[in-house]
């Protein structure tokens, strides 16, 4: 009887062991990718910052009066008011919509 059982199951027992094979295979490729990823992901983000202010000659590392007030002058162009004002005489700008006669 456990003969037979045996039979019955090893199928089975084969697939198990080729899919823990196949998912081992699987883990191990996700690893490699993943770390071709971050280095890939490490080599934009230094080239995106590029070199430290030190090490660029044209480069002062100090604002100077004139830099603070570009960086001003740059934070207020952005700078996003926290209401919108409202229209004079409360009434609603843009376009004058036409009535149609039906």
């Amino acid at each position: 009887m456990d003969g037979n059982l045996l039979e019955k199951i090893q199928p089975d027992l084969d697939r198990i062991d080729y899919l823990a094979d196949a998912k081992v295979e699987l883990a191990e490729r996700l690893v490699m990718l993943m770390q071709r990823t971050c280095g890939r992901l490490e080599h934009d983000i230094n080239r995106v910052k590029g070199p430290p202010a030190a090490e660029m000659p044209f480069f002062s590392a100090q604002e100077t009066p004139r830099t603070e007030k570009m960086l001003e002058n740059i934070r207020t162009a952005i700078s996003i008011p926290d209401s919108a004002p409202s229209p004079p005489g409360g009434t609603p700008t843009g376009p004058a919509f036409k009535r149609s006669l039906v």
